[in-house]
């Protein structure tokens, strides 16, 4: 069976040839990987944690993965124990293909502790569907001078093989159908009100719907959820939230003889409030495990009579895009732009969406569109005539074949009749 190889270290001594490996004179020092379940659509999100009881000068992991269950995505090092260092190199491939990452410039050490050395995302393959898949360590024959999880001390006079745990990834199996759930994508004030739609679409009868999400800011306070007027209003429906934890959970229990048909529309709509002193922000609305009381997570329930599976339903995120309150007088957001202006895109780097900000003198046909570093469009976000004034689109990091783009640099591009600018963004993940 087909694996790839990834390999993630920490000091650019690693790349020349490996010191002699010499015993870790203290207790042993441990790689070790999560044991996670993910459903069978969308991205795994795998952590790799590292134990070190003395001074480290670089970390060399391997991690090995079945090609035809899994599709390497990307390495984060966020809110990682290597976030805040320099110099990290990252190299991932197989023997024929290999892709390098490099920077040379290590200023710093990885200090003696525990914890989150880096997470690493694998995007679900059909065949992965129903089984569980181990995550383990090889050595990796690069070239003359094979790859293997090692540490080197805080000299990089000596290198060492840390204990390694194996990990796994456990896929739910295949749901029957696509059904799907999304939510809305709207703008408020701060201080106001606003209201989220959530929507949902099965392709057969369901006796219960869980609905969990998480929202990105405290500026966003939960206020109720209101099933009105929905393809749940005649069901039992319980919510409950967490504002310091941001977790929303909302559960819908239709019953085995009265259940939700076949169908796509409104589900439920959560009422937020805005806190007054919010800034500028765009909130992301995205799927969860609620954490209290249950762990429950976003899943369909079928009936019996429609085969009795429970699964997660494909989920596409919403968000809330919060303007600040000001003292400046309403007619000053009529002030027309002098000239034309392509603002830097916000977050960025983002994750999944972020908002590009654009002004035109005078109404003009503009094109706005999203290119890969190779120049090949990823997109087009805008591409018609627009008034004088400021204007903003959100890009949410999805193709425009619908798929979901890739970590990396991107670049976006505004064309009018006498203007064109580009800008570069990052998606991290």
């Amino acid at each position: 069976m087909k694996k790839l190889a990834i390999l993630i270290f920490g000091c650019f001594l690693l790349l020349a040839t490996v010191p002699c490996l010499a015993a870790d004179p203290g207790e042993p020092d441990t790689v070790w990987v999560g044991n996670i379940t993910v459903p069978s659509v969308g991205t795994a999100k795998l952590p790799v944690y590292l134990y070190n009881d003395s001074l480290l000068s670089g970390a060399q992991v391997v991690i090995s993965f079945d090609t035809l269950k899994l599709d390497f995505d990307s390495v984060s090092i966020l809110s990682s124990r290597l976030e805040n260092n320099t110099g990290i190199s990252i190299e991932v491939g197989d023997s024929a293909n290999l892709v390098l990452l490099a920077v040379f410039d290590w200023d710093g050490y990885i200090p003696a502790g525990s914890g989150l050395l880096y997470n690493i995302f694998f995007d679900i393959l059909p065949a992965a569907a129903g089984t569980t898949i181990p995550i383990d360590t090889a050595t990796w024959p690069l070239d003359s001078n094979p790859k293997r999880t090692i540490l080197t001390d805080e000299t990089a006079s000596s290198s060492y093989i840390p204990q390694f745990i194996s990990g796994s990834i456990t896929v739910n199996e295949a749901p029957p159908n696509y059904d799907s759930v999304w939510v809305d994508s709207v703008g408020v004030m701060a201080g106001d009100q606003v209201v989220v739609g959530v929507y949902g679409k099965n392709e057969e009868d369901l006796s219960k719907i869980d609905l969990t999400f998480s929202f990105s800011s405290d500026n966003l306070l939960y206020n109720d959820v209101i099933f009105a007027g929905s393809r749940s209003e005649a069901a039992q429906q319980i919510e409950e939230a967490n504002q310091s934890q941001k977790n929303i959970h909302i559960g819908i229990t239709f019953g085995e003889n009265t259940p939700l048909t076949p169908g796509s529309g409104l589900l439920a709509t959560i009422v937020f409030d805005v806190a007054l002193a919010a800034q500028d922000e765009l909130v992301l609305i995205d799927s969860t495990s609620y954490l209290v009381p249950s762990g429950q997570s976003l899943e369909f329930h079928q009936t019996t009579a429609a085969g009795g599976q429970s699964f997660a339903p494909y989920f596409t995120t919403g968000y809330v895009d919060i303007k600040s309150a000001t003292d400046i007088d309403d007619e000053e957001e009529f002030i027309l732009p002098k000239e034309y202006l392509l603002a830097q895109n916000s977050p960025n780097p983002f994750n999944p969406s972020t908002k590009i900000q654009f002004e035109l003198p005078r109404a003009t046909h503009i094109k706005l569109t999203v290119f890969n570093v190779l120049g090949q469009t990823v997109k087009t976000l805008t591409d018609e005539k627009l008034p004088a004034g400021k204007h903003s689109v959100i890009f949410d990091g999805i193709d425009a074949n619908g798929s979901k783009i890739a970590s990396g640099i991107y670049f976006y591009r505004l064309d009018a009749e006498e203007f064109t600018q580009s800008k570069k963004m990052i998606l991290l993940k």
